[in-house]
This record gives C-alpha cells, sequence and structure tokens, in this order.
C-alpha cells in the first residue's frame, strides 16, 4: 500500500476511477495536474486518488484540493484522509499559503475529511484574497454558480484551529437576513425593468424563502439545523435582472455540526422537510392564483422549479437532490407531476 505522486502511465487509470465515482454531469469540471495529484495504490492498483491544483492568487499562493475518489473496494479503511493528510504535506511542502476546497453542504463523508478547515464568508473571502484573488480562485475551482457548495479553507499550520460547524445564532441571522434583502432587492429590480413592479412583490421573497426555510428547520427538529447562505449563486441571481423573473439564491438549512453522515435516516429526514417544503410552496403559490395576485409566480414559480427539477450539477444545493437521493421509483412519479404542476400554474397565471 503507497500514497504517492501519480505517473505518467496512471493518469489514464486514474481519470477513469474519477469519472465511476462521481454523475456524469460532473465531467466538465474534471481536472488532472501531474505534477499535483495523489493516488493510493495496492497490488499494483490504483484504488483512489486526490487530484490538487497549485497557482497564485495575488501575492498569495493557494493550494486546491479539487477531486477526492476511492474505489468502492478501498472504501471504509481511511484511505481519505490519508490522502488529504498527504495532500495537505504536499502543497504546503510546494509553497502553499492558504489551502482549499469546494464542498457540497450535503456531503459530510467529504468535508470531515477537511481536518483545520472552516467554511468562508464571502466577506471572508474578499478579506483573505481580495476580490481580484477570489474571482481567481472561484475561476479555478469551477465555483461560479454552484448552488450550495462551500469554500473550505485552512491557513498553512493552522490545523490545531477550532473548525466546528457551529455559527452563532447572530451570524445565522445575519446572513439570512442579508439573503432575503439580496433576494428582494434583484426581484424588484427585474421586476421594474420588465414593468411588473408594485409595492406589493416586495412581500413575496421574504415570504417564500422564509416559510421554505422553517419547514426544513422543523423537519430536523431536535438533530439541529443551520443556515448558511450561498455566495456561489449570486452571480447568476444579479444577472437575473437581464430576466423577466428572478434566478432564487435560497442558502441551505443543514444539520448542525460536522460529525452527521448522510445515511438512510438522515436521507429519509431530509427527503421529508423538503417534500415538506414544496408543498408548502406550491400550495401558497396556488393560493395566490385562486386570490388573483398571480405576480408572486414570478417568484415562487422559478424556485419551485429549481427545488424540485434540477438534482444535477452546479444545482445540487436545491432541494430536489434531496429528494432523488434515495427515492428510487417514487423519483419517476414525483419529477413529472411537479413538471405538469409548474405548467399549469404558469399557463393560468398567463391566460390571466
Amino acid at each position: 500500500m503507497a500514497i504517492r505522486l501519480i505517473e505518467a502511465s496512471e493518469i489514464d487509470s486514474a481519470l477513469a476511477l474519477l469519472s465511476s465515482s462521481f454523475p456524469p454531469s460532473y465531467s466538465p469540471i474534471f481536472f488532472l495536474e501531474k505534477d499535483h495529484t495523489l493516488v493510493y495504490e495496492e497490488s499494483g492498483e490504483i484504488l483512489g486518488g486526490l487530484n490538487m491544483d497549485l497557482f497564485k492568487a495575488g501575492r498569495k499562493s493557494i493550494g486546491y484540493f479539487g477531486w477526492l475518489y476511492v474505489s468502492k473496494d478501498a472504501r471504509g479503511k481511511g484511505v481519505a484522509k490519508k490522502l488529504v493528510k498527504e495532500g495537505i504535506a504536499h502543497l504546503e511542502e510546494s509553497g502553499a499559503d492558504f489551502l482549499y476546497g469546494c464542498i457540497e453542504g450535503d456531503n459530510p463523508s467529504s468535508f470531515r475529511t477537511l481536518e483545520g478547515f472552516r467554511i468562508l464568508s464571502l466577506s471572508d473571502q474578499i478579506s483573505l484574497f481580495g476580490l481580484k484573488g477570489m474571482i481567481r480562485v472561484w475561476s479555478r475551482s469551477s465555483r461560479f454558480f454552484d448552488m450550495g457548495y462551500f469554500l473550505w479553507c485552512r491557513k498553512r499550520g493552522e490545523e490545531s484551529k477550532d473548525c466546528s460547524l457551529e455559527p452563532s445564532f447572530a451570524r445565522m441571522a445575519f446572513s439570512f437576513i442579508l439573503t432575503l434583502l439580496f433576494n428582494t432587492l434583484f426581484f424588484a429590480l427585474s421586476s421594474l425593468i420588465y414593468g411588473f413592479f408594485s409595492p406589493s412583490i416586495l412581500i413575496y421573497p421574504a415570504l417564500f424563502l422564509s416559510l421554505r426555510s422553517l419547514m426544513l428547520i422543523l423537519s430536523l427538529g431536535k438533530k439541529g439545523a443551520i443556515f448558511l447562505p450561498w455566495d456561489s449563486s449570486w452571480p447568476l441571481s444579479f444577472f437575473s435582472i437581464l430576466l423577466p423573473f428572478h434566478f432564487p439564491s435560497p442558502g441551505g438549512i443543514y444539520p448542525r455540526g460536522r460529525e452527521w453522515k448522510m445515511d438512510k435516516k438522515m436521507s429519509d429526514t431530509l427527503r421529508r422537510g423538503a417534500l415538506l417544503s414544496i408543498i408548502t410552496a406550491l400550495a401558497l403559490s396556488i393560493l395566490f392564483i385562486v386570490i388573483g395576485r398571480e405576480e408572486a409566480l414570478l417568484f415562487s414559480l422559478p424556485l419551485l422549479i429549481a427545488d424540485s427539477l434540477l438534482p444535477f450539477y452546479p444545482f445540487t444545493g436545491f432541494l430536489a437532490s434531496r429528494i432523488r437521493r434515495g427515492a428510487g421509483k417514487a423519483w419517476t412519479i414525483f419529477f413529472p407531476t411537479m413538471v405538469l404542476l409548474c405548467s399549469a400554474m404558469a399557463t393560468v397565471a398567463l391566460l390571466r
């Protein structure tokens, strides 16, 4: 057994294992830098890998953990943690001032391997890298528009830092209010540009996003919940002012702490919360149609579509991924049902 830098003759094998470990929709952003890719070898076979990158962002040298993958035959042996430990040593020896990785909020098996890392808020990123440097970091990690992915970062030699995922209530409240204000502002700008603005539409983003979060919090119950904003979805929401509807950037509700697992019990809990949230938004949207306030659908319908019909990258942070995960044949019923309901609501609103 050995963890070492990849050899040129092993690149095809590593890429094949990488491709088999992730959904096909991820393939456009796969990469492998020969000088910064570690492999786990056992009996002459490549059973795992860690594809990294090293680049400059301003005056800082940045090490990026891109793709971590382990063969089914080697799982349960602590290979992922060993690869990350060796990866940290490799990037620091190569001169990295900061190490980081982008991981989906519903992927605890990956973020638990990043010992000594913590989530950086948007303000943290600008403070650390500068605006130009942050854009460089985002571009090298395909971070633009990846909904529900968070930037985990660690300063060189910072292994002793407390990195529990426990944001304070004040910080979460501030982040949530900022998310509501952001969505309200750009929804209002879009409605103003396309001539359907009225003071009453200002309530819709706060109403639908608050109910969405409340349903998800209630579903987690005693397990505890945290709110995390999606800074990487803000660019798409910003550019949606050019469209006659607003692309939502709702942020997400996640189980508290770093020690939870995406086992069947947790998957079922998150799926129930996602369904409860979607049903609530659906019922409220229908109510607004009945009372003649179809303009509410300009916000609620894009949110419903994203939450119920987009389970793939880069939209995996929306609720559709929680519903699809482990749903089996139920997904084949849920998906067309939501297509029909969303289409019907859009048709009714347009005809009126």
